[in-house]
């Protein structure tokens, strides 16, 4: 496991369980989106996290910067996301 963030397309970052629970203690704020399966997510998932669940093809896409995460999300998530990003 990598002890800093990995950095994917822009404000993304992957962080490890360890990590986000220790900033989570610590009331740092996350915009928290969880890529499992929706069964998986609906019986059981992080408070206030979303569901974006990406397909191998959908992750290559995102990877490779073909797709960007708001293509992925509802129009609500949208707005919710950009502001917590930041210009």
């Amino acid at each position: 496991m990598a002890s800093e963030h990995q950095s994917i397309a822009g404000h993304v970052q992957v962080i490890n369980p360890h990590e986000l629970a220790r900033d989570l203690h610590a009331d740092q704020q996350y915009f928290i989106i969880d890529c499992r399966p929706v069964l998986s997510y609906n019986s059981c998932h992080i408070s206030g996290a979303i569901n974006v669940y990406f397909t191998g093809m959908i992750k290559r896409r995102f990877l490779a910067g073909k797709i960007s995460l708001t293509d992925l999300l509802k129009e609500e998530e949208k707005a919710k996301f950009q502001s917590s990003v930041g210009p």
